[in-house]
């Protein structure tokens, strides 16, 4: 699991988070989805199969995020109740309207096990575990995308379906389920967020654009002199500076946070600069007296009183070069070439 994985989820464990997306996916903003109404559930789905042979085997996958909404909406003030889940994904996978089917249909299964088990009060009720008056609660998953490429394909069930030359009669019996998707880096819709999420999308959205992302966390409008750790978190796994975790439970003025690493950026430069830099003086110098002293490596360090925790380093480096010859050992073949001269 990548860290942008773990920061994202984290993120939309919190009911304001996970609202505010859910409102702006499937309510284009409009404030139904409620954070305090919101129930947390089991990520973990699994369905126990009964075969005709009396063997039982199950089913089971884990999801990102799910919960329970109720929803009190209607004129009278009664409730309804849906259950939410959001996978987030860091790159497009074309099997996802799938695998999102699969995760409802894991849902729908353990909801009529759980009625079952409530009640077994006619052969119809044992035999399909509800009654018919019973009814399940309706299940809708999300995407939230975060990824580098823009999220194209697919956005619904028919998306990966072939459905070419069949009869329009058929296709009203084919279902086509809707894949709400949250495009991060690319979406033109953020300005539907209500939370700082909005901020911190928009943010991600200019990463390969340092000058406009510098100028615009520095813009007191956008709230990032003021941001929940677990935003800030998001935010650094998104656009990938390198800085250290931030506490999810304290407000972080990412500003100063940012102004902060980039000195701490540079002097790291610096002092690597200075570092390389005297590496390959040394370096040099060990080779010069090789040549000049006829010296192996070893015996040239050890003349230059190079600690002995160093001469590691130096041998490696001396050693990824074509040796160079001492004058000892040019000698002879310098002799040589007189020879043949005369």
């Amino acid at each position: 699991m990548g860290q942008t994985d773990v920061a994202m989820k984290a993120a939309l464990q919190c009911g304001e988070y996970f609202a505010d997306i859910c409102n702006m996916l499937l309510f284009k903003g409009e404030q139904f989805v409620k954070a305090e109404k919101l129930t947390p559930l089991d990520t973990a789905e699994e369905i126990s199969i009964h075969q005709k042979n009396g063997k039982r085997f199950s089913i089971g996958r884990q999801r990102d995020i799910l919960k329970e909404a109720e929803l009190a909406w209607m004129e009278d003030d009664r409730a309804s109740y849906v259950i939410l889940g959001i996978e987030h994904q860091s790159a497009v996978d074309y099997a996802m309207p799938i695998r999102n089917l699969i995760y409802d249909a894991l849902q729908y299964g353990m909801q009529v096990q759980h009625l079952g088990e409530e009640r077994k009060s006619s052969p119809a009720d044992f035999l399909s575990g509800i009654g018919r008056t019973d009814r399940l609660k309706p299940v809708i998953t999300m995407v939230v995308y975060t990824g580098m490429e823009s999220w194209e394909h697919p956005s619904s069930l028919r998306d990966v379906l072939d459905l070419e030359g069949l009869p329009q009669e058929m296709l009203a019996y084919i279902p086509d389920v809707q894949m709400p998707v949250l495009d991060v880096r690319h979406s033109q819709e953020l300005g539907l967020l209500q939370t700082k999420l909005k901020n911190v999308f928009e943010a991600a959205g200019l990463h390969q654009d340092g000058a406009r992302l510098k100028a615009y966390i520095e813009d007191p409008a956008n709230g990032f002199s003021e941001i929940p750790g677990l935003l800030a978190n998001v935010f650094e796994n998104l656009v990938n500076m390198g800085m250290p975790e931030f506490p999810a439970e304290k407000e972080v003025n990412m500003c100063e946070a940012v102004e902060q690493w980039a000195q701490e950026e540079r002097a790291q430069g610096i002092e690597q600069g200075i570092e390389q830099g005297r590496v390959q003086g040394t370096e040099q110098a060990v080779r010069n007296i090789m040549d000049s002293l006829g010296l192996t490596p070893q015996q040239a360090m050890d003349a230059m009183k190079i600690p002995k925790e160093e001469q590691d380093k130096f041998l490696t480096l001396i050693n990824k070069e074509a040796p160079v010859q001492t004058q000892a050992q040019k000698q002879p073949e310098i002799t040589k070439k007189k020879h043949r001269t005369l």
